[in-house]
């Protein structure tokens, strides 16, 4: 019986959107809360490293919270919170989908209507919809085939998967041999992978340009500075993609694009630098200090800079060390007298 309702509790936790991984760490570590990451790994047989990810993704989802008798541990929330956590974040993103769509069907229903052919395909449309991995593969590669100049692209978020780079590689390498302009802008924390460094330095050693920042747009693809390719739900690009041609509509993604490309970084993989009263923070750390200042959670901040709430937290702790602050607040305040902020 225990064993039917643990099975029947995963299936819940997994239909509002958690892996199977996060479902089984979550439930163990209601049955042991003081358990390790080694411990929960060897009591579900699993690699210790997916554990740690799972314990990132769990505090990401706010499923754990800060103990209150031991403090610096984590602990979960109870099945109760958890379950109403996870319901509000589906509903939230069930309403963002079907918000895109309803965009997207007003845009096209206007650009028919401006155009006084009710009989155009929906492929002829200047607003198209593409839905799944593949199409979506397959549609960015017809259009960069075509393309002629330049491919502009955005990649919010942390470490890419590497089945993500894989597929890329190939187009990338061809676009870079046929002489286009390549334009790449990451995420920093994307750097926080070897993998993902390693295939950036790749692409910049084809003759790529490769900035990075802290905060970044929206997931987005500019082809000729004419065609633009973003996500249909931002937060899960695997629901499709809007292939957009119309030049009202492009303009203001190039737009942001072109302004978030000017204040990026070279990609830089040298780390460290000095501390003490010479140290400067990165330009993540800076990003970091300016969002919490301006009152977002750990969690809002983390999100914002495509990390885990757990690295936010170390990487605050580490500033709040360099500044010999006891408290958020003093190194807030040290900071602003460092002009870090």
């Amino acid at each position: 019986m225990a064993e039917r309702s643990e099975a029947s509790g995963e299936e819940v936790f997994r239909a509002l959107g958690m892996d199977s991984v996060c479902t089984r760490v979550y439930l163990r570590m209601l049955a042991e809360p003081e358990a390790t990451a080694a411990e929960l790994a060897e009591q579900l047989a699993v690699n210790e490293t997916d554990v740690s990810s799972a314990l990132d993704s769990l505090a990401d989802l706010t499923l754990l919270r800060a103990a209150r008798e031991t403090p610096g541990e984590l602990v979960p929330v109870s099945v109760e919170r958890a379950l109403q956590i996870l319901l509000r974040r589906s509903t939230e993103q069930l309403a963002v989908q079907r918000s895109g769509i309803a965009t997207l069907q007003s845009a096209m229903e206007g650009l028919l209507a401006s155009s006084g052919d009710h009989g155009v395909a929906r492929r002829d449309a200047r607003v198209e919809v593409v839905q799944g991995l593949d199409s979506v593969q397959n549609r960015l590669e017809g259009l960069t085939t075509r393309a002629g100049r330049e491919v502009a692209s955005v990649l919010p978020g942390g470490p890419q998967a590497i089945r993500t780079l894989e597929a890329a590689r190939p187009l990338d390498e061809d676009l870079a041999r046929r002489g286009l302009a390549l334009r790449s802008l990451y995420q920093q924390s994307m750097k926080t992978d070897h993998y993902n460094l390693d295939y950036a330095r790749w692409l910049g050693g084809l003759g790529a340009e490769i900035r990075c920042a802290p905060v970044v747009p929206s997931r987005m693809i500019v082809i000729d500075r004419s065609v633009a390719i973003v996500p249909l739900d931002p937060e899960d690009p695997r629901k499709g993609a809007l292939v957009v041609q119309e030049p009202g509509l492009v303009a203001p993604l190039l737009a942001l694009f072109e302004q978030a490309w000017e204040s990026a970084d070279p990609l830089d993989p040298v780390a460290g630098g000095p501390q003490g009263e010479d140290f400067q923070p990165s330009a993540q750390e800076r990003a970091l200090l300016k969002l919490l200042a301006a009152g977002l959670t750990d969690e809002g901040a983390a999100k914002r800079l495509g990390i885990s709430v757990r690295t936010a937290r170390r990487i605050m702790a580490g500033l709040m060390d360099r500044l010999d602050a006891s408290s958020r607040f003093e190194a807030g305040y040290r900071a602003a007298e460092r002009n870090w902020l």
